[in-house]
């Protein structure tokens, strides 16, 4: 397993938006953009925590981990293949998913 520090990461999900769109895709909020704002949250609590803060518990922590993790390597497998047609459907479909896996979308 590659370990990614969150500033690396959120770097990474900074570009999130104007890939979707390189690819024809309008972004919106859906399940990626959900992980990368667990992410900004989670690096928000470790700081609070480092300078005395208590832990408060991130609903649906570890699953947005693992759905950051899928968003980048998808980002960076497919960074320089934004005409393809089957990508953006793709794509699409995965955006289409609930936000998150432990709560679905009514």
């Amino acid at each position: 397993m590659r370990r990614v520090a969150f500033d690396s990461a959120l770097e990474t999900l900074a570009d999130l938006d104007a890939w979707l769109a390189s690819v024809g895709i309008v972004p919106k909020r859906d399940r990626w953009h959900e992980a990368a704002l667990m992410l900004r949250r989670a690096k928000e609590q470790r700081e609070y925590i480092e300078t005395g803060g208590s832990l408060v518990p991130i609903p649906n922590y570890v699953p947005a981990l693992f759905e950051a993790m899928e968003v980048m390597e998808v980002m960076r497998a497919f960074s320089r293949d934004s005409s393809n047609l089957v990508l953006k459907d793709k794509l699409a479909r995965a955006l289409s998913g609930p936000v998150s896996p432990l709560k679905p979308e009514k």
